[in-house]
């Protein structure tokens, strides 16, 4: 419901113009009336679902509005309702002419009012993009966000959420109304179109809110920007890592520095993780991502894991010590966590978190590796590479076709891809070098961690209480 002009005073003129259609004829004569509310609405939303890639949700979760099924109330009396039931399950609420509309139309209309409640189950919410980036707090955002919190308080029944930055000062109301356990969130996106700190924004989530994950939560996709842990005290102890119980986890994207005690909590209750994107600026220590893989280990079958330290000491878990230090070096994570990720199909991973011995110890079930490499801290190199390659005791899985590395073409001299190509090829392994600066084409990043059809809206289901509206 991207347009909430036609759902405020557009849909009270267009519910107007339906009786007067309705009123001079017999509608209960046309075959098309007497259609059950099943069908209509799958025949609805068929037609006014967008030719297109869905444009809300993210990585882990993606979905259409509807704002084509408008026209469709006007058919008949006998329409009104299914269709007026395709156009508010999934309302995209962007900017302050929207959700001012949106909040007028509940207020004038009880049967708005009553859809958005039972039918509503996505739920978009964000400010005018050149206000989103803004600086200057003074372009309406807290207006506009209180409408947007208003709106997710009239959407008890919206699972799964789409939040972009709103005002902080609305973090009393908006907190409560997302993780209302009535609710039983499926799905929780907070991402903004940049990442960048706008002061007006900054204290809208807290680091201590993973704590009130819901257990029915599938899809959580993190990378906006959170405030720090609020110490218990006026001290500088650090507060204990949150206690979880069984998570529901299935796809999770977390690009921002959550400390390694909260992702072993949160990772350790959640055994079907099937989709983890991680992203860090501090290296994590490996004993705990160890610990934190471990719950999911037979379920994760696409990883992406990036770690791009500012230093090769980088490290901001101060909560923690890396107990897999060696000679000073730290152990890469995923030389010895990949042997027990058994059904593992696809990993990009940073150059600081494997190394060559990996590939002795490739999952059964990889299809693709991706490689990519930093200044600082790379443990997986081309002349590494090729020595492996040439090992006799190399023994790559039947399922691996595709070995892709990402690095700055001063590292890779046209001679060494084309000697690496050749030593791939050997193996039935198709080998891809890309120029770090290029943009990540599907062949090297994969369909896993893009809007996939596998991860959108599907099904035809009829809101339970639809029918009672």
């Amino acid at each position: 419901m991207g347009s909430m002009g036609r759902v405020g005073n557009g849909q009270r003129q267009s519910l107007a113009s339906s009786t007067r259609l309705v009123d001079g004829i017999d509608s209960s004569a046309s075959p098309i009336s007497r259609l059950p509310f099943e069908l209509v609405y799958a025949i609805v939303r068929l037609a006014s679902t967008p030719d297109t890639k869905p444009q809300h949700g993210g990585t882990v979760r993606s979905w259409h509005s509807y704002e084509a099924a408008a026209p469709f109330a006007l058919v008949c009396k006998a329409w009104r309702q299914p269709a007026q039931t395709v156009l508010y399950s999934s309302v995209a609420l962007i900017g302050a002419r929207r959700a001012r509309s949106f909040a007028d139309a509940l207020a004038s209309s009880e049967s708005a009012a009553q859809l958005a409640r039972v039918a509503t189950t996505y739920l978009v919410l964000g400010l005018d993009c050149d206000v989103e980036r803004s600086h200057d707090a003074s372009r309406g955002q807290l207006e506009t966000s209180e409408l947007l919190t208003d709106a997710v308080q009239a959407c008890p029944a919206a699972v799964h959420l789409h939040i972009r930055p709103l005002h902080q000062d609305v973090r009393a109301r908006l907190l409560p109304a997302v993780v209302c356990p009535k609710r039983a969130l499926v799905t929780c996106i907070l991402s903004p179109r940049i990442m960048g700190a706008v002061p007006w924004s900054g204290e809208l989530w807290r680091l201590e809110d993973a704590a009130r994950l819901a257990p029915t939560l599938q899809n959580l996709e993190q990378t906006a920007l959170m405030a720090p842990l609020t110490p218990p005290d006026e001290g500088n102890i650090s507060p204990p890592p949150p206690t979880f119980g069984a998570l529901s986890l299935r796809r999770v994207k977390i690009h921002y520095g959550y400390p390694a005690t909260i992702l072993v909590a949160a990772f350790s209750q959640s055994p079907n993780i099937e989709l983890l994107d991680l992203y860090f600026e501090t290296a994590k220590p490996a004993d705990k991502m160890i610990e934190a893989f471990s719950a999911s280990a037979k379920s994760l079958r696409h990883v992406r894991y990036i770690s791009n330290p500012t230093s090769p000491d980088s490290d901001g878990d101060t909560d923690s010590v890396n107990s897999s230090i060696e000679d000073g070096e730290r152990a890469p994570l995923f030389d010895l966590v990949l042997p027990s990720l058994l059904r593992l199909e696809t990993l990009r991973v940073s150059a600081t978190e494997i190394s060559h011995a990996a590939l002795l110890n490739l999952p059964p079930a990889l299809r693709r590796l991706t490689i990519k490499s930093y200044n600082v801290g790379s443990r997986f190199t081309r002349s590494g590479l090729v020595r492996f390659l040439k090992r006799d005791d190399l023994a790559l899985p039947d399922s691996f076709t595709d070995l892709v590395v990402v690095d700055t073409p001063e590292q890779w001299h046209t001679a060494a891809i084309a000697e690496i190509t050749d030593e791939c090829a050997k193996r039935d392994v198709r080998f891809v070098f890309r120029n770090d600066f290029e943009q990540e084409g599907e062949d090297e990043s994969g369909t896993e961690f893009s809007s996939r059809k596998s991860f959108e809206e599907g099904g035809m289901a009829v809101p339970a209480s639809s029918q009672s509206v």
